[in-house]
């Protein structure tokens, strides 16, 4: 999943024998670098190029497939190299296209049956770099097959006394997240604003969306309803479904 091959147009600078896959929905006039090591390919199938390299990256593509195509995909990038950078997008992180988001300890588990080990390598290094986009400052864990030499360099530089992946989730997604909700509650606010007045079922279809898509962030309770919950106000909600919804749960004895 090199998309247009910003990765390999950087280690092509450093003179690398170096070969990027990727699906027939990447043009080729958007490919950084040389076009010549690029190849269509889909990701879903199993692959071999006939040949082993030393580093294989596979960096936010595994959210952009099906989950049954999972361990495929993690066969195929073993298959090539004995040593794997790979990150992929953890639930709720949200994407274009992002039809499997799952944590690291899922992945750690399919490399684990194909023989390798997990090693949190890049994370202390780049976390706090602000440079570095934050889905590979939360997920890029570093793959090795067991037993081989790079092993015991890669376990020195990983923190210490890690025996799983640690499924983090970094402030700025967080705040993503965030961001996020509180624009869609913004909009569904102005939206209200302007059609309280109609009951045109057309007109009122974007208060719906966003209220289903507020709604689906959330939980199933307004947006308003969590922030009275997390600022400990009681759940002292003010959207009628809300209400409605906190009398028909039985009371604690």
């Amino acid at each position: 999943g090199c998309g247009s091959g910003a990765w390999l147009a950087a280690a092509q600078a450093f003179d690398l024998n170096i070969s990027g896959l990727d699906g027939a929905v990447v043009p080729r006039e958007t490919l950084e670098g040389d076009a010549a090591w690029f190849r269509t390919a889909d990701l879903t199938k199993p692959l071999d190029l006939g040949r082993e390299f030393d580093l294989a990256l596979c960096l936010e593509v595994a959210a952009h497939l099906p989950a049954e195509s999972a361990a495929i995909l993690v066969d195929n990038t073993v298959r090539h190299a004995a040593a794997v950078l790979f990150s992929g997008a953890v639930p709720g992180q949200g994407g274009h296209d992002h039809i499997n988001e799952a944590w690291p300890d899922i992945w750690a588990e399919h490399f684990d049956r194909a023989g390798y080990d997990c090693l949190d390598v890049f994370r202390p290094m780049f976390w706090t770099d602000a440079s570095v986009e934050f889905w590979y400052r939360q997920s890029a864990l570093l793959f090795v097959r067991r037993g081989h030499a790079i092993e015991d360099l890669a376990r020195a530089a990983a923190w210490p006394e890690q025996t799983d992946p640690l499924p983090l989730v970094h402030p700025k997604a967080i705040q993503h997240c965030l961001d996020t909700v509180l624009r869609l509650e913004r909009e569904k606010q102005t939206a209200s604003d302007q059609i309280r007045k109609t009951k045109s079922w057309r007109l009122t279809a974007p208060l719906r969306w966003l209220d289903q898509r507020l709604r689906s962030l959330c939980g199933g309770l307004s947006f308003r309803a969590h922030l009275a919950i997390a600022c400990g106000r009681g759940g002292r909600f003010r959207c009628k479904e809300d209400r409605a919804a906190r009398k028909r749960t039985p009371r604690e004895s």
